[in-house]
Protein backbone atom coordinates (compact mmCIF):
# COMPACT_ATOMS: atom_id res chain seq x y z
CA UNK A 1 0.00 0.00 0.00
CA UNK A 2 1.56 3.54 -0.90
CA UNK A 3 0.06 5.97 1.64
CA UNK A 4 1.23 9.69 2.27
CA UNK A 5 0.61 11.69 5.14
CA UNK A 6 0.17 14.98 5.81
CA UNK A 7 3.23 15.71 7.79
CA UNK A 8 5.09 14.12 4.53
CA UNK A 9 3.11 16.56 2.04
CA UNK A 10 3.22 19.87 3.71
CA UNK A 11 7.73 19.00 3.78
CA UNK A 12 7.27 18.51 0.25
CA UNK A 13 5.71 21.52 -0.45
CA UNK A 14 7.22 23.74 1.86
CA UNK A 15 10.25 22.55 0.23
CA UNK A 16 8.81 23.32 -3.48
CA UNK A 17 7.32 26.80 -3.09
CA UNK A 18 8.66 29.36 -5.06
CA UNK A 19 6.53 32.61 -4.40
CA UNK A 20 3.62 34.04 -3.04
CA UNK A 21 1.66 36.25 -4.19
CA UNK A 22 -1.08 38.78 -2.89
CA UNK A 23 -1.15 36.63 -0.06
CA UNK A 24 -4.81 37.94 1.38
CA UNK A 25 -4.24 37.09 5.38
CA UNK A 26 -3.92 39.48 7.76
CA UNK A 27 -1.17 37.44 10.38
CA UNK A 28 1.60 34.84 9.67
CA UNK A 29 1.60 32.78 12.18
CA UNK A 30 4.91 31.16 14.35
CA UNK A 31 7.03 29.29 11.92
CA UNK A 32 4.59 29.02 8.96
CA UNK A 33 6.94 29.31 6.25
CA UNK A 34 9.74 28.04 8.31
CA UNK A 35 12.11 25.71 5.76
CA UNK A 36 10.61 26.97 3.07
CA UNK A 37 14.28 26.68 1.03
CA UNK A 38 12.94 27.60 -2.51
CA UNK A 39 10.85 30.91 -1.34
CA UNK A 40 12.34 33.99 -3.14
CA UNK A 41 9.81 36.33 -2.58
CA UNK A 42 5.95 36.89 -0.79
CA UNK A 43 3.56 40.00 -1.75
CA UNK A 44 1.25 40.08 1.54
CA UNK A 45 -0.21 43.51 1.13
CA UNK A 46 -2.73 43.06 4.24
CA UNK A 47 -0.58 41.42 7.22
CA UNK A 48 0.01 43.34 9.89
CA UNK A 49 1.70 40.98 12.17
CA UNK A 50 4.49 38.32 12.08
CA UNK A 51 4.98 35.42 13.93
CA UNK A 52 8.33 33.88 15.60
CA UNK A 53 10.42 32.18 13.00
CA UNK A 54 7.57 32.73 10.48
CA UNK A 55 10.41 32.71 7.59
CA UNK A 56 13.23 30.91 9.76
CA UNK A 57 15.32 28.77 7.20
CA UNK A 58 13.90 30.30 3.73
CA UNK A 59 17.59 30.72 2.11
CA UNK A 60 16.55 32.18 -1.07
CA UNK A 61 14.03 34.64 0.35
CA UNK A 62 15.19 37.80 -1.53
CA UNK A 63 11.96 40.07 -1.56
CA UNK A 64 9.15 40.85 0.84
CA UNK A 65 6.32 43.24 0.27
CA UNK A 66 3.85 44.31 3.20
CA UNK A 67 1.75 47.03 3.93
CA UNK A 68 3.32 50.26 4.73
Amino acid sequence: MNTIYYDDLIATVKRNIKSISNLTATRIGDYTFDSCSSLTSIDAPNVTSIGSYAFDSCSSLTSIHLPK
